[in-house]
């Protein structure tokens, strides 16, 4: 399995601009073949230990159930069509992939 796990910061952090990265995750990447688990949600509030890394609007967390099944994902055109139709809002995008 692999956990492809990403950290939007948006320019515009507005509930709207939000919702609307959320919804575009929805749409465009959650219904490829091959994921296990998919979630894509606002940064939690009142969640502010001092380890908590608050630098975030929207996390992405989607469980492959192989590499292989990631690495298709990342050629989709529906991956690109919410690249292409979300990152004019991104500040900083930070991308985590862990195996196991």
């Amino acid at each position: 399995m692999l956990t492809h796990t990403v950290f939007f910061t948006l320019l515009d952090s507005t509930p709207e601009a939000i919702q609307a990265l959320i919804e575009g995750a929805k749409t465009h990447l959650a219904p490829h073949e091959g994921i296990r688990h998919f979630s894509a949600a606002p940064r939690a509030q009142g969640l502010d230990r001092p380890v908590t890394d608050t630098a975030f609007h929207v996390a992405l967390c989607i469980a492959f159930e192989s590499r292989a099944a990631h690495d298709l994902y990342q050629e989709t055109p529906a991956h690109q069509r919410f690249i292409d139709g979300l990152e004019s809002n991104w500040a900083e995008v930070r991308v985590f992939d862990s195996e196991g």
